[in-house]
């Protein structure tokens, strides 16, 4: 059986669509394959994936199991993909219904406990889901207040994988995020994260570093020559 689920990776600032594509074939030894120019974090999703998903009571399917990254010719990245991964195995093995998929974009880190932990990256991807017709989101709850910020998509906080696959079920429903408006933004007084979330672009981040540190000092001519 063959599930398609949405996610996605940055490139610069700028998210790309991912089609995680999972097949359980009726034949063949048991295995585990994972292709689409995986980087190593990927790679490892596999045992984080296998176990999560027997610690939080599911089966895991004792079968040929193939999960395609598409396209295949961008190189992705970062452990965000476990939940996306999980989810595929469980809709490819019936677990979940694939037409409580449709539309729906799902992003994470899985513990083995198979707690959601929080990935980077949240903003553009939510863009992302947003400008792709994508009605929900599902993020790690640590990511909510970020991706609550993008208009015109719902957003789904989600704790654990099962959790997770009682609320596509119907069985046990997560309520989603309120959305964060302007006003609510403004009145943050401080961020919960800072330039170290923030991958690569270091000389951007320098630039920033050096403008702050002397902005009370320089005039706007000078803060200019500087960003310069």
């Amino acid at each position: 059986m063959l599930a398609r689920i949405f996610s996605g990776t940055t490139i610069g600032l700028d998210g790309v669509l991912i089609e995680i594509e999972v097949d359980i074939a009726n034949k063949g030894f048991p295995s585990f394959n994972l292709v689409g120019l995986p980087n190593k974090a990927i790679e490892e999703s596999k045992d984080r994936v296998r176990t999560a998903i027997s610690n939080v009571g599911f089966e895991m399917p004792d079968s040929r199991l193939t999960v395609n990254l598409a396209p295949a010719d961008i190189p992705k990245e970062g452990s965000s993909f476990d939940l996306p991964i999980a989810l595929g195995i469980l809709v490819a093995a019936g677990m979940v219904e694939k037409k409580n998929i449709e539309s729906c974009f799902f992003i994470g880190e899985l513990s083995l406990e198979g707690t959601i932990r929080g990935v980077s990256g949240i903003l553009p991807l939510a863009l992302l889901a947003r400008d792709k017709k994508m009605k929900t989101i599902y993020v790690p709850t640590a990511n909510v207040l970020e991706a609550s910020a993008v208009e015109g998509i719902i957003v789904i906080p989600v704790y654990n994988l099962e959790e997770l696959v009682l609320h596509l079920n119907g069985q046990k429903m997560i309520n989603p995020a309120d959305p964060l408006s302007l006003e609510n933004i403004k009145s943050f007084t401080h961020s919960e994260v800072d330039f170290e979330s923030i991958a690569g672009q270091e000389m951007a981040k320098r630039a920033l570093e050096i403008a702050h540190l002397y902005s009370d000092e320089l005039n706007s001519s000078s803060l200019n020559i500087i960003l310069i």
